[in-house]
Formats: structure tokens, C-alpha cells, sequence
């Protein structure tokens, strides 16, 4: 039997050699449909064992039971190759990494609540009669949560007399964009006026009891103190007024100036700063060094560097006449024999140096009597007793200083001179209110503002 063949399926041959299952009769039984005789399934034998390297032979195929033709396949196990290429090992797959996720857009950059709010603007003029329309102070930019605070500064004393400017969130204080500005006299307190801020804009509307009262105008000289988030703004509620710098030269012992301020707050409240000068000027400083009272305040300005040098002054006056301020300006000279300046004129600064050359002289004539008397006196107790030492001592000193008189003289001369073309003095007046300082007027009006 040939392994791995069914025999049972092998029909015995007849004598002749033909096989019994070929004959037409045994095909029409087939054809009939007659049920072929059961099968059995042989186990597979197992395979032979690999010859021996030295064998020359080859196995002999069993020729197939039954008379089988020989054309049927016979398995052929494979020889062995020693020289065949080894596939290549496949490299493990990497693992995925996992994708990082794409980067969040940065949020839009809010805009500055208050990049185009002005510093100080003029509040609308109270028209008898008229509807009061709402002005817009200036844009400020918010978010619809943003919560914005605002503050009055200079209510207290923003008038002379009684009266009080306050403000406060509307509504008894519970809406976050409507704030009252009321004032309180003698009369009682009313609310004079409403802020609003609507789409990014910040509006003013006097009320009618603000057009009635006639306190009203002097609100202008408050300010309005903003907090939003981080950022913080500060708003007067008056322009600036723009005054010329007061004409000054050291040719003039004396000079003046009036500042006219309409509406103005409390004088008690109000101060004048010198902020310099202008021209060909000698270094100077304040005494004292900070803002003077506008009502009654006395500021020196000292020339010179040193306090040796310092012989020539401008004293400065300030006061409230009506509705203006004065300023007088006078020029000093720090005389040695006097314990105070005296009055200084360019004029008679040729007389002065003549009265000094001739003092000079009388005090060497003094100086060298006393010398004299030295060398004919040899007795140290009878010197005493005349006085002489005491008195050359004094005369030493007044020596020393018509010395240093002279020589200021000189450079104070030259300072006249030099300063013919004339200059000018900077300055400002303020309203004080509660430490804020709020301009009123000022003379460096461009250089405020790009300061600003």
C-alpha cells in the first residue's frame, strides 16, 4: 500500500487487467446512483528519516496498489539549502507617540481702558433754560464684567466757604456704570449731576437741580481718580489755564505779575511753584526749597553756588487779590555789614563799588595807625589796656570783608551784564487738595503736556 491512500477506493482488477468499475454496466449502476462500499481513512505513516550524509542512494517509491498507472504526484521533502539567505529579522514597529495637542490661540490683548482718555477736559457750561445734553469725557474701554471705580478728589475745598462736591455709584449705590455727583450746602444736598459709562464712553450731564444751583461751576476744580483692573487714570475736570512766564532781568529791582483765575477753589487751598528760569542765569536755589502758599507765601531764589557767592537774591511775594493772584518779584543784595538783604539797584551798583573802594581805604589807614601804635608801645598790658589788639582785630575782619564785598560786586557786574538780554521765570499755581495737586494755571503749558 502506498501511504496516504485510501485502498478501499481501489476497485480489484479482472483477469485481463481492466478494471471490473470501468464496465458500462458497473458505470450505469454508478450513474444509478449506487451507494458506493463504506470508506475507512488509513493513518499517514511517518515520514522516513533523513539518509545519511555518505548515502549515494535514494529511496524507492512503492509503486501504487492495485495496479496504479505511476502518473499520480509523490511528495518530495524538501532538501535541505545551508546556503540559502536567512529572511531578515523585520524590526519591531515603534511605538506611536501620542500627538501633542495644538497649541491654544493666544487670547486677543485687551485694550488699555484708558489709552485714549484725556487728562483734563472742561465740563459743559451751564445754560440757564437750556435741556442739559450729556457730554462725552472720554473714552474708557470694558469689558461687560469689568467693574469700574471712581473717585472725587477735591470736593472738600473746591469753593470758598461752606460746601461739599461728593460722588457716588447710583441707584443707593448699587449700579456698577451710574454714578451721582451731589453737592451739599446750606441749603441741603442735592444731586447736580450724573455719570455714565455706555459703550465705551464715558458721559456728563448736569441735572436740573445743577443747573439751578450756583455752586455748581466750582465742581471744575475737582478731579476724578478711575481704577480699573491694574490700571488707574486721573481726570481734571478744568483745562490748564496757559499764562505767560513773568519778564525778568537783574537790570529791574522790581516786577509783578497778575494770574487771573475765574472759579477759582478755596485761596487757603492754593500754592504758587517757581519751576525756573530762563535766560542767561547764574545757578540759583529756593530757600525754602517747595511750593509757597498762593495767599500770603514769601519764597528767596539765591544766586550763586555756594552761600559765599550767594549775595545777590530775588525775593518773591505771593497773595490772592480777588480773583487774581500776584506775584512780586525784587531783587536782593546781601550787604556785610547788615544782618539782612537790602534792596538791590542795577543803577547804583557803580556807587556801591565806590563806597566800598573808599570804606577800603579808610580801613587800611585804621590798619596801619594800629601798627604804628604797636611799634612804639612795647608794653603788652599797656596795649591791652588801650584796646589796640580788639581793634585790629576788627579791622582785619572788616578788611577780609570788604574784600569778598568787592569781588561780589564784580561778579555781580558781570552777571548784570551778561544777563542784559533778559530771560524769563516759570511757574504754576496749584490747588492743594488733599495732597493731589491740580493745575489751575501754568506757564509751561507745552512742557506739561508732553511731560503728560
Amino acid at each position: 500500500e502506498n501511504p496516504g491512500f485510501d485502498t478501499t477506493a481501489v476497485s480489484a482488477t479482472g483477469a485481463d487487467g481492466s478494471n471490473a468499475n470501468n464496465t458500462p454496466a458497473a458505470m450505469a449502476d454508478n450513474a444509478a446512483g449506487a451507494t458506493p462500499p463504506p470508506t475507512t481513512t488509513v493513518a499517514a505513516e511517518p515520514a522516513a528519516a533523513e539518509p545519511n550524509a555518505g548515502d549515494t542512494t535514494t529511496a524507492a517509491t512503492n509503486p501504487p496498489a492495485g495496479g496504479a498507472t505511476g502518473d499520480e504526484p509523490t511528495a518530495t521533502p524538501p532538501s535541505p539549502n545551508p546556503d540559502a539567505e536567512k529572511p531578515a529579522a523585520t524590526p519591531p514597529t515603534p511605538a506611536k507617540e501620542n500627538p501633542k495637542p495644538a497649541p491654544k490661540p493666544a487670547p486677543a490683548k485687551k485694550k488699555e481702558p484708558f489709552k485714549e482718555m484725556p487728562v483734563a477736559i472742561d465740563l459743559p457750561v451751564i445754560q440757564e433754560g437750556a435741556t442739559p445734553e450729556p457730554a462725552v469725557l472720554g473714552n474708557l474701554y470694558s469689558e461687560p464684567t469689568d467693574i469700574c471705580f471712581m473717585t472725587l478728589i477735591g470736593g472738600q475745598h473746591a469753593l470758598k466757604g461752606s460746601g461739599e462736591f461728593t460722588m457716588a455709584n447710583a441707584e443707593s449705590g448699587t449700579a456698577e456704570r451710574d454714578w451721582e455727583i451731589s453737592f451739599k450746602g446750606a441749603a441741603g444736598q442735592s444731586v447736580i449731576a450724573t455719570m455714565s459709562l455706555r459703550d465705551n464712553k464715558l458721559l456728563f450731564v448736569w441735572t436740573d437741580a445743577g443747573i439751578a444751583e450756583p455752586a455748581a461751576p466750582q465742581l471744575m476744580n475737582c478731579r476724578i481718580h478711575m481704577d480699573l483692573n491694574q490700571f488707574a487714570h486721573d481726570l481734571n475736570l478744568r483745562s490748564t489755564t496757559p499764562v505767560e512766564p513773568v519778564a525778568f532781568n537783574l537790570q529791574k529791582s522790581r516786577m509783578s505779575e497778575r494770574v487771573n483765575l475765574d472759579t477759582m477753589p478755596d485761596p487757603e487751598y492754593m500754592k504758587v511753584e517757581i519751576l525756573g528760569l530762563d535766560g542767561p542765569f547764574p545757578m540759583f536755589t529756593k530757600d525754602p526749597d517747595q511750593p509757597m502758599s498762593a495767599t500770603n507765601g514769601t519764597q528767596t531764589l539765591l544766586f550763586g553756588e555756594k552761600p559765599a557767592d550767594q549775595l545777590l537774591s530775588v525775593k518773591i511775594d505771593s497773595s490772592v487779590k480777588g480773583k487774581a493772584v500776584e506775584l512780586t518779584f525784587a531783587l536782593m543784595l546781601k550787604s556785610p555789614g547788615s544782618p539782612r538783604p537790602i534792596a538791590f539797584n542795577a543803577a547804583q551798583l557803580g556807587k556801591m563799588k565806590q563806597q566800598v573802594s573808599a570804606s577800603m581805604q579808610a580801613n587800611n589807614f585804621k590798619l596801619t595807625q594800629i601798627m604804628e601804635a604797636e611799634k612804639k608801645i612795647k608794653d603788652p598790658q599797656q596795649l591791652n589796656r588801650l584796646g589796640v589788639p580788639a581793634q585790629k582785630q576788627l579791622a582785619e575782619q572788616l578788611a577780609q570783608q570788604l574784600i569778598e564785598m568787592e569781588a561780589g560786586l564784580t561778579k555781580i557786574e558781570e552777571m548784570v551784564q551778561a544777563t542784559a538780554s533778559g530771560g524769563s521765570v516759570q511757574f504754576r499755581v496749584f490747588y492743594d487738595a488733599d495732597g493731589t495737586q491740580i493745575d489751575l494755571a501754568r506757564s509751561d503749558i507745552a512742557a506739561a503736556a508732553a511731560e503728560n
